[in-house]
């Protein structure tokens, strides 16, 4: 419901030896069954002044002037209810034998109308801090317009808009920088010029959930590095490797965010998957199942870096697994006829790796990366693998 309240606006005029405005405005007096803007009047105190006397005169439509108010007062101001309008007003002082002093020159002011500001409706409720998403806040309602100042409240913190764009009548769009935002149950508060107010509630910022999910699908080629494996496998790249995760981190707002990583990698080597043979080639290798095939199944703790408004991402990893190999290899000595001599081995390894993630649209990510293993059973190997993975984040 609107209620039109009254705003003062005074101008600030020094009086020759007696009286000017020092410090005038307006309040809001609740003692009443509506509220009302009392206008305040102060002027500095005459030494040997007993009261006051304070005239105030109106300007009618035709701008002619007419006595509106009188009131003495033992104090240096007063307290005057007044409808919108122009009108002056000048102080005169009595000393202790009641006798007048000198008049204030009239001082001209205005009093215009003061909207009191309604909520009527908001959109969304609620901003979640693990959300991609813009900080817009639709506000609409009555007598709001682009002085009223609207934001929101808690008992802990104050979060005002960066900007207040117009939309239509009394509807505004409010937009937050995500980097001030704080969790908590907020007030939407308006203010209109002249102090009158209205509030209505309850808007949430919050997280959806305590972990950020991230499901990964990556070609991951081999590099062997010594051990066992370089000896066995000298070329420097094998190409054929598939990685799969899922990385659980912490989703909340932290200097740095921890979870964990369960993966499962498979990897060919043999000499036909490398960068020195074309796809045909690997095609064959892989036809005739030779060579060593990894089956990798890693845990591993993940340790996250977020930046850009969490646009971006560096996660280091550590942690351990275990291989299945299957080794299908062919013997030197086997000749023209023979057939694979197959054999399983289990193997356990530490990982170590780094990456580096980016946001492509939406929920959807890159991440490039690469993982050290140092396998540990046996003859001790270490192998680097490259990723590139396409990341969805749930």
């Amino acid at each position: 419901m609107e209620q039109n309240k009254f705003l003062l606006l005074t101008i600030i005029v020094i009086f020759a030896n007696l009286a000017y405005a020092q410090e005038p405005g307006y309040y809001i007096d609740y003692s009443g069954l509506k509220p009302r803007i009392m206008q305040k009047f102060v002027w500095d105190n005459e030494e040997n002044a007993m009261q006051y006397d304070v005239k105030i005169q109106a300007y009618s439509e035709k701008n002619e002037l007419f006595d509106f108010n009188k009131t003495t007062t033992l104090y240096n101001y007063i307290d005057v209810y007044l409808p919108p309008g122009k009108y002056r007003y000048s102080v005169t002082a009595f000393d202790y034998l009641g006798r007048p002093g000198e008049t204030s020159e009239w001082i001209d002011f205005e009093i215009i109308t003061a909207l009191h500001p309604v909520i009527d409706q908001f959109s969304p409720n609620s901003f979640f801090l693990d959300q991609n998403k813009k900080r817009d806040l639709i506000v609409s309602g009555n007598n709001l317009s682009e002085e009223s100042t609207i934001y929101l409240r808690s008992s802990l913190h104050d979060l005002f808009p960066v900007s207040m764009n117009f939309i239509s009548k009394n509807m505004f769009e409010l937009s937050f920088d995500d980097e001030t935002l704080k969790t908590g149950s907020y007030e939407i508060y308006a203010i209109n010029p002249g102090g009158l107010e209205s509030v209505v509630g309850n808007f949430v910022i919050d997280y959806r959930k305590f972990f950020d999910i991230f499901f990964k699908a990556a070609y991951m080629p081999v590099i062997p590095l010594y051990g066992k494996l370089k000896d066995e496998f000298p070329d420097t790249l094998y190409t054929a490797g598939v990685f799969a995760a899922a990385e659980f981190i912490y989703s909340w707002r932290l200097a740095i965010n921890a979870g964990i990583e369960i993966s499962y990698s498979t990897y060919l080597l043999n000499s036909f998957v490398t960068l020195d043979f074309g796809l045909s080639d690997a095609l064959f290798g892989l036809s005739n199942n030779n060579g060593m095939v990894f089956n990798d199944f890693d845990v591993n703790i993940s340790l996250q870096k977020r930046f850009n408004k969490r646009k971006m991402a560096v996660t280091l990893r550590f942690g351990c697994g275990f291989s299945f190999i299957n080794d299908n290899r062919i013997s030197d000595n086997t000749g023209s006829n023979s057939t694979p001599d197959k054999s399983n081995e289990f193997d356990t390894h530490l990982n170590v790796g780094l990456s580096y993630m980016f946001l492509i649209y939406d929920n959807f990510y890159l991440d490039l990366g690469a993982d050290f293993d140092h396998h540990i059973t046996g003859s001790s190997s270490g192998i680097i693998k490259p990723k590139i993975a396409f990341v969805w984040k749930f």
